[in-house]
C-alpha cells in the first residue's frame, strides 16, 4: 500500500465560493485487508477527545466519521474500478444532515507520483443531485483516489449547496515518528 500506519495524510479544503482553507490530518492508525483506520488530529486544541475515520479498503465511509464538517460518501467506490465504470452511491454533507444521490464514471487511470510515492489513481468524474431547501440543486465534481487503498488524493465538487461545493487535496504526507522509550 502507499501508506504505512503512523503516517499522517495532511489534506487541504477550501470552499469554492472563497473563504479560508481548513486543514485536516489523519493519522493511520491501522491497516487491515478490508479497511483503514484512521485517527482525525485536532487543528486546534491538543486536549480535544480523539476522533476515528474509518473507511473501507476502496475509500468509502460506511459509517458517519467521528469528525463534523466534512464531506464523504458511502457505497460509491468499488474495488474493480477500470476505465469507463460506472459508480453509484450517496453523498453526506459536511453536518451529517444532509445528502444526496451521486454517480460516477471512471475517465482515467494511472500513477500518479506527485507525493514522492507511486499512487495507483482512478479519476471519477460525478454528477448528482443534494438538497437545497424543499428542491435539490446539481451536483458535478471529481475525485481522485488511490485504487489499491482507497486513499483520497483530491476532491472538487461544484454545487448550488455550498456545503457541496468545495476542494479537499492531500497536499503532503508525513513520516511516521517514531516511537519513544
Amino acid at each position: 500500500l502507499p501508506v504505512a500506519v503512523g503516517e499522517r495524510l495532511v489534506y487541504e479544503e477550501r470552499p469554492l465560493a472563497g473563504g479560508p482553507a481548513r486543514e485536516l490530518v489523519l493519522r493511520v492508525n491501522a491497516l487491515r485487508r478490508t479497511e483503514i483506520e484512521f485517527g482525525v488530529e485536532p487543528a486546534t486544541r491538543s486536549d480535544a477527545p480523539p476522533q476515528r475515520w474509518l473507511q473501507d479498503a476502496f475509500g468509502n465511509l460506511p459509517q458517519r466519521p467521528d469528525v463534523p464538517g466534512w464531506v464523504h460518501w458511502r457505497r460509491l467506490l468499488r474495488p474493480d474500478m477500470g476505465l469507463g465504470t460506472v459508480l453509484a452511491g450517496d453523498i453526506v454533507g459536511s453536518e451529517g444532515q444532509a445528502f444526496g444521490h451521486v454517480r460516477g464514471q471512471v475517465i482515467a487511470l494511472g500513477v500518479q507520483t506527485s507525493l514522492g510515492r507511486p499512487f495507483d489513481a482512478a479519476v471519477i468524474e460525478l454528477f448528482g443531485d443534494v438538497p437545497r431547501g424543499e428542491l435539490s440543486t446539481r451536483l458535478d465534481g471529481v475525485m481522485v483516489i488511490d485504487r489499491k487503498s482507497g486513499v483520497l488524493l483530491q476532491l472538487e465538487l461544484k454545487s448550488g449547496k455550498p456545503e457541496f461545493a468545495l476542494r479537499r487535496t492531500l497536499v503532503r504526507i508525513e513520516p511516521a515518528r517514531p516511537r519513544a522509550g
